[in-house]
């Protein structure tokens, strides 16, 4: 069961991305230091922008689900959900609301759960 919502999430994540204009994921892609997956996360990353505070109060109401995790994102990540805050507005109800239960429950996974979400979907994909 777990399983399959590891890969539903995964899809839905990256059917969001796939779905960005070309310059959406340009914008998504600005160079930044990436570090290994297999290597231990911190739990803050200080100095990682933009930080909680620095988003918009609108990106902040959309990505509320996020908040207590946002300081140990990796940059990418950040970009990616910024990106997603950023089309949220012009989603249709439905979508929004997939955004919402998908982003909660992306949130609920810890990190090792993540980090296997996104090897299903390398390999799926």
């Amino acid at each position: 069961m777990l399983r399959i919502l590891l890969a539903t999430l995964s899809l839905a994540i990256a059917a969001g991305t796939a779905a960005q204009p070309d310059s959406a994921k340009d914008a998504a892609k600005k160079p930044a230091a990436v570090k290994p997956v297999a290597k231990p996360k911190s739990p803050a990353k200080p100095g990682v922008r933009p930080a909680w505070a620095e988003l918009t109060a609108e990106q902040q109401q959309v990505l509320a689900n996020l908040k207590a995790d946002w300081d140990s994102l990796e940059p990418d990540r950040r970009q990616k959900w910024i990106a997603i805050a950023k089309r949220y507005p012009r989603m249709k109800p439905l979508e929004q609301e997939r955004v919402q239960r998908r982003m909660q429950t992306w949130a609920t996974l810890s990190p090792e759960q993540r980090r296997q979400a996104r090897e299903n979907y390398k390999h799926l994909a």
